[in-house]
């Protein structure tokens, strides 16, 4: 526990040492224009009016161009604003959103990925998206290497607790994941029935209802990170965002100890920390 207690105290002076070290040199604003994917709810919308009131050129993917989200900053937001129909399964809809941006943004410019703490820590029952958090991870590792020869800068977002703020729990999308849910338990084995248990599968119902009481209050922090990553001159590889209404993000603190630890330990530490209900 001494050890723990060292290396998370250690990892707080190094943090705090870089921040205050680490200069800040803002690129210029006027004539940039900035492609943002999935703007119809989430970090995606947000990030929308927040680059528009500095004065980018905004190109808003959104999933249908007459959706709630889409209408709203039509509304809300200036001419820079252009939305786009962009659902990104759809190669027709990505050609489209390639042309209309040429026209305006011919710079190489940067590219932000948003993935997850998810992408950098595993946890128990979320083995598939953690997978596609894991894969979004790689993915821009080896697209910033690949870049560079072309003098794009590519970073990574990484969101804590912010989970009851975004669309994936909400309304539909809520009421599709515990359907999905349920039949997962009917089609499941026996063992694995027995193994864990009808409490575990009421546990994640409870948990999914409960992301929006136990999640970060604002998206602010991500959206301030997504700003830095655009505008700083020399913006960060990663940015691991704290969310949650505790004093820490327990998720993101085990994220940032995790290398230093063996994995037994951690394997110790997460498991407790899962069976005592911290999501």
């Amino acid at each position: 526990m001494f050890v723990l207690a060292g290396v998370v105290a250690l990892i707080a002076c190094l943090f705090f040492l870089y921040g205050k070290t680490k200069s800040i040199r803002r690129i210029k604003i006027h004539g940039q224009g900035v492609l943002i994917t999935g703007c119809d709810t989430g970090f995606g919308h947000q990030l929308v009016q927040r680059l528009d009131e500095m004065g980018f050129t905004v190109f808003a993917g959104c999933l249908s161009d007459k959706s709630q989200g889409a209408e709203t900053l039509k509304r809300i937001c200036t001419k820079r604003v252009h939305i786009l129909q962009l659902d990104v399964t759809k190669s027709e809809d990505i050609l489209q959103a390639r042309k209309t941006v040429q026209k305006g943004c011919a710079a190489p410019g940067r590219i932000v990925n948003v993935t997850s703490v998810k992408g950098v820590l595993s946890r128990p029952t979320i083995s598939v998206y953690g997978a596609t958090k894991f894969g979004a991870e790689n993915f821009s590792d080896c697209l910033r290497l690949e870049m560079r020869k072309f003098g794009v800068k590519v970073s990574i977002i990484e969101p804590g607790n912010f989970g009851g703020l975004t669309g994936i729990v909400k309304d539909q999308n809520l009421k599709r994941l515990m359907n999905e849910m349920e039949i997962m338990w009917e089609h499941a084995e026996d063992d694995v029935k027995q193994a864990y248990g009808r409490a575990h599968l009421e546990g994640q119902f409870t948990g999914l209802h409960k992301a929006l009481e136990t999640c970060s209050p604002t998206m602010k922090p991500v959206i301030d990170a997504l700003e830095d990553a655009l505008v700083n001159e020399r913006p960060s590889v990663r940015y691991l965002v704290d969310g949650g209404r505790g004093l820490v993000d327990w998720y993101n603190l085990y994220a940032r100890i995790h290398y230093y630890l063996p994995s037994k330990w951690m394997d110790f530490v997460l498991d407790t920390s899962w069976n005592r209900g911290i999501r």
